[in-house]
């Protein structure tokens, strides 16, 4: 049953017990991260994944703590047994203006041409289909943020199970459309007031309520604000809520 790790739970300035938030989707066909913060090849070890195993890096935009692990991850691909064991080719997705950041990165340190990398550019619309497998469906909307970005739903086909993450966003038509019916929403909860192109812990219970999700768990919250994140998002949707923390995992 394809899962998600969460490979790091708060916002950029991550903390001892909590790394900036990238997420780690496992399947039997092969392993997804959804963005990509520092070290990647430790916490996917300590997660209990191989690198010989990862096919795809899906970015939802290119503020640095989402993206700026993916020079490093490259090299480890290349050092590693990726090489001879892995696929024939890394893709890596995001809307344009988020490739030419990449590419931009890979370029700076060098490994542009390394290994054979496959840039897919997502199209800047809802729903947009990603990848499909025998196992799961992932697709993309955007939402609203100060840089392009997008939020990601991963369908499990065996299950019916749907898991949202609304990446950085503030309360838009797009994140509630993304998340709409879903068993499980990661939202972002940065904010203690409302500020343009994030959500506070009561916007994302608000959005969890509106699009009919079964359970809340908030994320890239700010450290050291922790304590006032469950009431208030508890108050405004009326289901479970909790706060994400490093490595906990939810199957789909």
């Amino acid at each position: 049953m394809p899962r998600v790790t969460l490979l790091g739970s708060a916002a950029t300035v991550a903390g001892m017990e909590n790394d900036s938030i990238y997420l780690l989707l496992q399947s039997a066909c092969g392993d997804y991260l959804i963005d990509c913060g520092g070290s990647v090849p430790h916490k996917l070890a300590r997660a209990g994944a191989e690198l010989a195993r990862l096919r795809g890096v899906l970015l939802t935009h290119d503020h640095a703590d989402h993206i700026y692990g993916l020079p490093l991850l490259v090299q480890a691909l290349m050092l590693s047994s990726w090489a001879t064991a892995g696929p024939a080719e890394l893709t890596v997705w995001g809307l344009p203006e988020t490739l030419v950041t990449a590419r931009g990165l890979l370029d700076l340190f060098q490994l542009a041409d390394r290994i054979p990398i496959d840039f897919r550019p997502l199209a800047p619309e809802a729903a947009h289909l990603v990848l499909e497998t025998a196992e799961l469906r992932i697709l993309t909307t955007p939402v609203q943020h100060s840089r392009p970005t997008v939020g990601v739903r991963i369908e499990g086909k065996a299950s019916g199970r749907v898991l949202a993450y609304s990446s950085d966003t503030e309360p838009c038509a797009g994140v509630r459309q993304l998340a709409a019916g879903a068993d499980l929403l990661l939202h972002e909860a940065t904010e203690s007031e409302p500020t343009p192109g994030h959500s506070t812990p009561a916007q994302a219970g608000q959005v969890a309520a509106a699009a009919g999700v079964s359970r809340l768990v908030l994320v890239h919250f700010a450290i050291g604000e922790e304590a006032a994140l469950i009431g208030p998002a508890a108050k405004v949707f009326g289901g479970p809520v909790q706060r994400g923390c490093d490595w906990a995992t939810f199957e789909i």
